[in-house]
């Protein structure tokens, strides 16, 4: 027999599921090389305050809503992400039960795709876990199918009671973000330390990016910065907001001036941020391109070169979304690249950062 306490949980379950009364918050991903804005991660919150995300998704669970509830999170996601019209990452949590649903999932994101030019390839599945669920051959197809549709994924919470290093083989993922657990007062524990910095190892090593969560200070920002981690957020950088704002000056100066001290250089220049690009020639065809891509895996861009000057840049996203319109790839793919490339791009000197982060650039 359920309790008060049961009937009530259940009853404020209900009633958000049928009025919707849930609202998205984002919380920018910030790149702890260069103080760039990466792209944002989409909170729910319940506009009643009846109950925190994390029981929200335990009611919805244990009551077999759960499909129903992440349908609304998702949906709710994507119409205040087209609102606030975010062109950068988006970061959606989703459960693996959620990731079977592929139809479902398809039909909420696809048309938010076209309709705000977003690439399949910017949306950014974090994969949660209540359980252990990663023997399952069903959870890596299901894997395997979303990154087949350009889609990017990172594991949530690794660090956590319930996460393994186990994830990171079965899912292979493009970002890995740290725990909480594992950040907090990081700069007094040299044990913490070491287990972030072979985290950074493994992921400059695999291909994958490490984002720190839930940074609350200046020195944990510092030290997580000496170990080279490569994005943050938490409250410290900027909290969640309904509406986005750009990234306080007081900490992106702090960014650039902590790369600055951790730097062996006399000086900490542009350069030393990039990294090197495959080059093509304008006159290649987009065939040649096409084939690139498909034969390297991970390569995300090319830039267009002539006679030493970049013409043009050609991203894996805006490449295939170009080919993946209707007659797309018979009309292009006997043409050269130039008819395709993006021609309109920052170009930026080799200078010192130091100088740079003060003129707002």
């Amino acid at each position: 027999m359920e309790n008060v306490s049961d009937i009530t949980l259940y009853k404020n379950l209900q009633k958000l599921l049928t009025k919707a009364n849930i609202y998205s918050v984002f919380q920018p991903i910030i790149s702890l090389k260069d103080a760039s804005i990466l792209g944002y991660e989409v909170l729910i919150r319940d506009i009643s305050n009846l109950m925190s995300p994390q029981e929200l998704i335990n009611s919805a669970i244990k009551y077999d809503k759960i499909i129903q509830l992440e349908s609304l999170f998702i949906k709710k996601d994507l119409e205040n992400s087209s609102k606030n019209e975010i062109k950068e990452k988006l970061f959606i949590n989703i459960s693996p039960l959620f990731l079977h649903k592929k139809e479902l999932f398809n039909e909420l994101v696809i048309n938010f795709s076209k309709e705000n030019s977003i690439g399949l390839g910017d949306i950014i599945l974090e994969v949660t876990e209540q359980e252990n669920i990663y023997s399952d051959n069903i959870f890596k197809q299901n894997i395997e199918y979303y990154k087949y549709k350009h889609y990017k994924i990172a594991i949530d919470d690794l660090g956590s009671e319930h996460s393994s290093l186990n994830r990171i083989s079965v899912i292979k993922p493009e970002f890995i973000k740290l725990d909480m657990q594992l950040i907090r007062n990081i700069h007094k524990d040299e044990i913490k330390q070491a287990i972030v910095k072979s985290m950074c190892q493994l992921a400059n090593s695999i291909g994958s990016y490490i984002i720190a969560e839930s940074i609350e200070s200046e020195h944990e920002l510092q030290k997580l910065i000496y170990l080279d981690v490569h994005y943050g957020q938490g409250y410290y950088l900027q909290k969640p907001a309904e509406k986005l704002f750009p990234l306080k000056d007081e900490i992106y100066k702090k960014i650039i001036n902590f790369n600055i001290i951790n730097s062996n250089r006399p000086s900490y220049t542009i350069s030393t941020l990039s990294t090197p690009s495959k080059t093509i020639t304008s006159n290649i065809l987009v065939s040649k391109v096409d084939e690139e891509f498909k034969k390297n895996t991970k390569l995300l861009s090319m830039c267009v070169v002539d006679n030493d000057i970049v013409k043009g840049t050609v991203t894996r996203n805006s490449f295939y979304t170009k080919l993946g319109s209707m007659y797309g790839y018979s009309l292009y793919s006997f043409k050269p690249i130039s008819s395709i490339m993006n021609k309109t791009f920052l170009s930026i000197s080799k200078e010192n950062i130091f100088f740079l982060s003060f003129r707002g650039v």
